[in-house]
């Protein structure tokens, strides 16, 4: 959301941060949706902003419109470290 609508790298990680103590987010998106942060479409093509020419803008257009791609590697990425974890074993090596 935050590099959609275009937020500043402090209030994305405000956002993320918020996200860790429990119902912190309430209040983040209600003064959000008071200051208009949260209105707009997912940007799924390049506008004529500057910003829309990066590399992580383009990605991110790309990952919108293959949603379903995105969902499977993130997936594999969970099962991936669940695996590796179990192969690792429990902390202390015993």
């Amino acid at each position: 959301m935050a590099f959609n609508q275009r937020w500043s790298i402090g209030l994305g990680v405000l956002a993320v941060a918020s996200a860790i103590v429990p119902y912190a987010t309430i209040p983040m998106e209600i003064w959000l949706h008071r200051k208009g942060r949260l209105e707009g479409e997912w940007r799924l093509e390049e506008s004529d902003h500057p910003q829309d020419r990066t590399w992580y803008d383009r990605l991110l257009r790309w990952f919108l419109r293959h949603a379903w791609i995105l969902v499977s590697l993130i997936v594999v990425a969970v099962v991936a470290l669940y695996v590796i974890l179990l192969l690792v074993g429990p902390p202390g090596g015993k």
